[in-house]
Protein backbone atom coordinates (compact mmCIF):
# COMPACT_ATOMS: atom_id res chain seq x y z
CA UNK A 1 0.00 0.00 0.00
CA UNK A 2 1.55 3.21 -1.41
CA UNK A 3 1.57 6.28 1.74
CA UNK A 4 0.00 9.43 0.27
CA UNK A 5 1.69 12.79 1.23
CA UNK A 6 0.40 15.23 2.72
CA UNK A 7 1.21 17.60 0.28
CA UNK A 8 3.59 17.92 -2.27
CA UNK A 9 5.15 21.50 -3.75
CA UNK A 10 5.70 22.27 -7.81
CA UNK A 11 7.83 25.07 -7.53
CA UNK A 12 6.99 28.21 -10.18
CA UNK A 13 3.81 27.11 -11.21
CA UNK A 14 2.74 30.96 -11.79
CA UNK A 15 5.19 33.25 -12.96
CA UNK A 16 5.62 36.87 -11.56
CA UNK A 17 3.69 38.35 -14.60
CA UNK A 18 0.86 35.88 -14.57
CA UNK A 19 0.68 36.83 -10.68
CA UNK A 20 0.73 40.25 -11.18
CA UNK A 21 -2.08 39.94 -13.92
CA UNK A 22 -4.43 37.70 -11.82
CA UNK A 23 -4.24 40.00 -8.85
CA UNK A 24 -5.25 43.30 -11.43
CA UNK A 25 -7.79 41.09 -12.83
CA UNK A 26 -9.10 40.78 -9.65
CA UNK A 27 -8.80 44.05 -7.89
CA UNK A 28 -9.89 45.22 -11.20
CA UNK A 29 -11.63 43.54 -14.15
CA UNK A 30 -13.34 41.10 -11.62
CA UNK A 31 -14.52 43.16 -9.07
CA UNK A 32 -18.01 43.15 -10.46
CA UNK A 33 -18.01 39.00 -10.21
CA UNK A 34 -16.53 39.00 -7.14
CA UNK A 35 -18.25 37.35 -4.36
CA UNK A 36 -17.63 38.30 -0.65
CA UNK A 37 -18.60 35.45 1.79
CA UNK A 38 -18.93 34.92 5.08
CA UNK A 39 -20.47 30.97 5.16
CA UNK A 40 -20.66 29.17 8.37
CA UNK A 41 -20.86 25.27 7.46
CA UNK A 42 -22.91 23.06 10.39
CA UNK A 43 -22.68 19.35 11.39
CA UNK A 44 -26.68 18.71 11.60
CA UNK A 45 -26.34 19.36 15.25
CA UNK A 46 -26.48 23.10 14.68
CA UNK A 47 -22.97 23.14 15.93
CA UNK A 48 -20.09 25.27 13.50
CA UNK A 49 -17.98 23.20 11.70
CA UNK A 50 -16.02 25.73 10.09
CA UNK A 51 -16.16 29.73 9.24
CA UNK A 52 -14.68 30.79 5.41
CA UNK A 53 -14.43 35.13 5.73
CA UNK A 54 -12.90 36.12 2.61
CA UNK A 55 -13.40 37.43 -1.45
CA UNK A 56 -13.00 35.17 -4.60
CA UNK A 57 -13.59 35.92 -8.60
CA UNK A 58 -14.30 32.67 -10.90
CA UNK A 59 -11.94 32.72 -13.59
CA UNK A 60 -14.30 31.84 -16.17
CA UNK A 61 -14.20 29.72 -19.14
CA UNK A 62 -13.85 31.20 -22.66
CA UNK A 63 -11.41 34.15 -21.13
CA UNK A 64 -7.39 35.07 -21.39
CA UNK A 65 -7.10 33.00 -18.29
CA UNK A 66 -7.57 29.48 -20.70
CA UNK A 67 -3.98 29.35 -21.06
CA UNK A 68 -3.28 29.22 -17.82
CA UNK A 69 -5.82 26.54 -16.66
CA UNK A 70 -4.32 24.54 -18.78
CA UNK A 71 -0.62 24.66 -18.42
CA UNK A 72 -1.48 24.23 -14.73
CA UNK A 73 -3.20 21.32 -15.31
CA UNK A 74 -1.02 19.89 -17.57
CA UNK A 75 1.38 20.56 -14.68
CA UNK A 76 -0.22 18.66 -12.39
CA UNK A 77 -0.83 15.86 -14.53
CA UNK A 78 2.64 15.47 -15.37
CA UNK A 79 4.32 16.03 -11.96
CA UNK A 80 2.49 15.78 -9.26
CA UNK A 81 -0.55 13.16 -9.68
CA UNK A 82 0.99 10.48 -9.49
CA UNK A 83 2.54 10.88 -6.23
CA UNK A 84 -0.82 10.68 -4.74
CA UNK A 85 -2.44 7.87 -7.02
CA UNK A 86 -6.08 9.07 -7.09
CA UNK A 87 -8.77 8.17 -10.05
CA UNK A 88 -8.89 11.77 -10.89
CA UNK A 89 -10.78 13.21 -14.10
CA UNK A 90 -9.10 15.54 -16.61
CA UNK A 91 -10.30 18.54 -15.65
CA UNK A 92 -10.41 21.03 -12.94
CA UNK A 93 -13.49 20.46 -10.92
CA UNK A 94 -15.35 23.94 -11.01
CA UNK A 95 -12.26 26.24 -12.35
CA UNK A 96 -9.66 27.99 -11.09
CA UNK A 97 -10.29 30.95 -8.91
CA UNK A 98 -8.69 34.11 -6.80
CA UNK A 99 -9.35 34.26 -3.60
CA UNK A 100 -8.29 37.60 -1.72
CA UNK A 101 -8.57 37.53 1.97
CA UNK A 102 -7.50 40.64 4.37
CA UNK A 103 -8.22 42.65 7.53
CA UNK A 104 -8.71 39.52 9.97
CA UNK A 105 -10.55 37.40 6.74
CA UNK A 106 -9.73 33.92 7.68
CA UNK A 107 -10.64 30.95 6.91
CA UNK A 108 -11.19 28.17 9.90
CA UNK A 109 -10.43 24.46 9.77
CA UNK A 110 -12.41 22.69 7.24
CA UNK A 111 -11.84 20.03 4.01
CA UNK A 112 -13.16 20.60 0.42
CA UNK A 113 -14.05 17.05 -0.17
CA UNK A 114 -17.69 16.62 1.19
CA UNK A 115 -20.60 14.32 0.84
CA UNK A 116 -21.61 17.45 -2.04
CA UNK A 117 -17.89 17.87 -3.15
CA UNK A 118 -15.76 15.03 -4.23
CA UNK A 119 -12.52 16.95 -4.78
CA UNK A 120 -9.50 14.87 -4.36
CA UNK A 121 -6.74 17.32 -4.70
CA UNK A 122 -6.30 21.00 -3.77
CA UNK A 123 -4.44 23.25 -5.39
CA UNK A 124 -3.28 26.65 -3.42
CA UNK A 125 -0.67 28.93 -5.08
CA UNK A 126 0.29 32.32 -3.27
CA UNK A 127 0.10 35.42 -5.40
CA UNK A 128 1.88 37.53 -3.41
CA UNK A 129 3.56 37.82 -0.09
CA UNK A 130 2.78 41.71 0.94
CA UNK A 131 0.50 40.85 3.92
CA UNK A 132 1.11 40.00 7.46
CA UNK A 133 -0.95 36.94 9.24
CA UNK A 134 -3.03 34.89 6.75
CA UNK A 135 -0.63 31.68 7.18
CA UNK A 136 -2.26 28.69 5.43
CA UNK A 137 -1.82 25.23 7.58
CA UNK A 138 -2.70 21.79 6.86
CA UNK A 139 -4.08 19.51 10.01
CA UNK A 140 -1.17 17.72 11.93
CA UNK A 141 1.25 18.41 9.11
CA UNK A 142 4.54 21.02 9.48
CA UNK A 143 4.57 22.67 6.19
CA UNK A 144 8.32 23.34 4.93
CA UNK A 145 7.37 27.61 4.74
CA UNK A 146 10.77 28.30 3.62
CA UNK A 147 10.51 26.37 0.41
CA UNK A 148 7.20 27.64 -0.07
CA UNK A 149 7.38 30.58 -2.48
CA UNK A 150 5.26 33.32 -4.07
CA UNK A 151 4.03 31.28 -7.23
CA UNK A 152 4.57 27.88 -5.73
CA UNK A 153 2.05 25.42 -5.55
CA UNK A 154 0.66 23.08 -2.72
CA UNK A 155 -1.18 20.07 -3.65
CA UNK A 156 -2.81 18.06 -0.64
CA UNK A 157 -5.67 15.80 -0.55
CA UNK A 158 -8.57 17.48 -0.38
CA UNK A 159 -9.61 15.76 2.74
CA UNK A 160 -6.97 17.20 4.94
CA UNK A 161 -8.05 19.76 7.34
CA UNK A 162 -6.94 23.57 6.26
CA UNK A 163 -7.43 26.99 7.60
CA UNK A 164 -5.72 29.90 6.91
CA UNK A 165 -5.11 32.00 9.80
CA UNK A 166 -6.30 35.61 10.29
CA UNK A 167 -5.25 38.94 7.84
CA UNK A 168 -3.56 41.31 10.17
CA UNK A 169 -2.28 43.70 7.44
CA UNK A 170 -2.60 44.13 3.78
CA UNK A 171 -4.19 41.38 1.27
CA UNK A 172 -3.27 37.81 0.74
CA UNK A 173 -4.04 36.25 -2.52
CA UNK A 174 -4.22 33.04 -3.84
CA UNK A 175 -4.95 30.83 -7.10
CA UNK A 176 -6.96 27.69 -5.97
CA UNK A 177 -8.53 24.97 -7.91
CA UNK A 178 -9.52 21.21 -7.19
CA UNK A 179 -9.38 17.90 -8.94
CA UNK A 180 -11.98 15.56 -8.95
CA UNK A 181 -12.42 11.34 -9.39
CA UNK A 182 -15.01 9.09 -8.54
CA UNK A 183 -15.87 8.68 -5.27
CA UNK A 184 -13.40 7.28 -3.06
CA UNK A 185 -14.15 3.83 -1.63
Amino acid sequence: MQTIPHYVFRHNMVVKARREALIKYFDAEAAARTANYFDIATDGNGRSEYVRLGSESQLYDGTEWEGLKGALLDDIFNYVADKFSFDLYDGWHGGLRVSRYSGMHYQDWRTDYTADDASKLSVKVPLNDSFAGGRFELLNTEIDYARWKVGTGIVYPSFWGHRVQPITHGFRYVLEGWLSGPRFR
